[in-house]
């Protein structure tokens, strides 16, 4: 979660969506489609010349339609060993087939297909395999509250960011919402259920703002809710917090989790932030809620508390907020985002010559491309989010390893030739 204040806007700019959650005020956007997922499963082996399933077999197929009900496709492929003779295609062929067979007995409305396929594995000669796949709907919706930002665009920031994602989720919905100018200089944990963001002015009208809480309450407790663990207790309260923050015009920009497969980013605009920056936090808070496996995921998983990892948060700050402005660049056809985050963090310690890493995204994006620079990480596994795709990054990018101290060390030594940045030799070859 990241802190920001925003730009300003007074009222969405409706266009026309495919499904309205309100209508009063705003028309969200949304894009659909559907792809597949896979499921494969290899029965047990069959007995030399066996052409019938067993018990075992049948179980295993049986246990494979139901897990996946909502299955289009069921394929029996027998394999033969490459260097078998072709006779042998027949037998485990029609082993297939009575592996399909089966699935169909047990569900009708199966598309089954079966055949026979050489492999060079011999573990998998004269054995059948079972693929299946079936449908993964996906939903991409964004909606503002704002002008100067529609929800076209919201939803088009959206699918871009999806587009780049290894894994993304299916279910992804972006929000932004207009406020005034800071009420104190202070945050307001208690008006915001100890969340630490600050109280502003308000923007939208009082009917406006409870269609913007009552916008996310719908899609939290429906479409959110769509395969989610959670409970609806557990999604109400969550909309419950939202809620809290628009009605109380908080500075804030985050990905609040609904599930694993439903995620969304909500933020605050105000006058104090200009279009482009607007861009770039949507996009940074959008990798945060796209990635899979953040401190909150890896927390049960790891079976440490997530505030005993926190010395590890630099680097999902610094791959968010690189994240940002690589997309906000292409959005708008460039690729200077690189010499941008260079040259943000070369004027920043001109002020602050004793920065640190942990100081905040400056220099942690900035030291990104130290470490692309010294072969560390790729620009690609960072866009698409690969790095989040499992707990190892906890340990890879702990400050504490040899290649990481260096880069804690080095994140500073930037150097201009020309009105171009870069890092310095001795810092990428040291």
């Amino acid at each position: 979660m990241t802190n920001y204040k925003f730009g300003t806007g007074r009222k969405i700019a409706a266009i026309v969506s495919a499904v309205l959650l309100a209508t009063t005020f705003a028309t969200p956007a949304q894009s659909a489609g559907v792809k597949y997922s896979v499921y494969q499963k290899t029965l047990a082996t069959f007995s030399e010349t066996a052409t019938t399933l067993t018990s075992q077999q049948r179980a295993q197929v049986k246990a494979a339609v139901d897990a996946n009900p909502t299955a289009e496709k069921f394929i029996c492929t027998g394999i033969r060993y490459y260097s078998q003779p072709m006779s042998i295609n027949i037998m485990v062929r029609k082993r297939a087939k009575a592996a399909c067979e089966y699935a169909k007995q047990l569900n009708p409305e199966l598309s089954t297909w079966f055949q026979n396929k050489p492999t060079q594995a011999k573990s998998y000669a004269g054995k059948v395999l079972l693929t299946l796949k079936k449908p993964v709907v996906t939903s991409y919706t964004g909606i503002s509250y704002a002008d100067g930002i529609t929800s076209a665009e919201v939803v088009g920031w959206v699918e871009a960011a999806i587009a780049e994602m290894k894994k993304p989720p299916s279910t992804y919905m972006g929000m932004i919402w207009p406020i005034g100018t800071a009420l104190d200089d202070e945050p307001d944990p208690d008006v915001f259920g100890g969340d630490p963001f600050s109280e502003y002015s308000d923007v939208l009208s009082a009917s406006e703002i409870t269609e913007a809480s009552n916008y996310f309450r719908t899609w939290q407790t429906s479409a959110a809710a769509k395969g989610c663990d959670q409970s609806a207790a557990e999604l109400s309260e969550g909309a419950d917090r939202v809620e809290r923050w628009i009605r109380g015009a908080a500075n804030v920009a985050t990905a609040p989790d609904s599930c694993f497969d439903a995620r969304a980013t909500t933020m605050a605009w105000t006058a104090e932030q200009s279009k482009y920056d607007a861009k770039t936090t949507f996009f940074h808070e959008s990798y945060h809620g796209m990635s899979n496996y953040l401190l909150r995921q890896c927390s049960p998983i790891l079976r440490i508390e997530e505030d005993q990892m926190n010395h590890v948060r630099w680097f999902s700050e610094g791959t968010a907020d690189y994240f940002g402005h690589y997309m906000a660049a292409k959005d708008e056809g460039r690729t200077d985002h690189k010499q941008r985050l260079l040259a943000r963090l070369a004027t920043s310690l001109a002020t602050e010559p004793n920065m640190t890493l942990d100081s905040n995204t400056y220099p942690q994006a900035a030291a990104m491309i130290l470490m692309m620079e010294r072969g560390l990480i790729t620009e690609e596994k960072l866009v698409d989010g690969s790095y989040f795709n499992d707990c190892n990054w906890i340990s890879t990018f702990d400050p504490a390893s040899k290649d990481m101290k260096y880069i804690f060390d080095n994140f500073s030594k930037i150097e201009s030739l020309g009105g171009v940045y870069s890092y310095t030799e001795q810092a990428i070859n040291g």
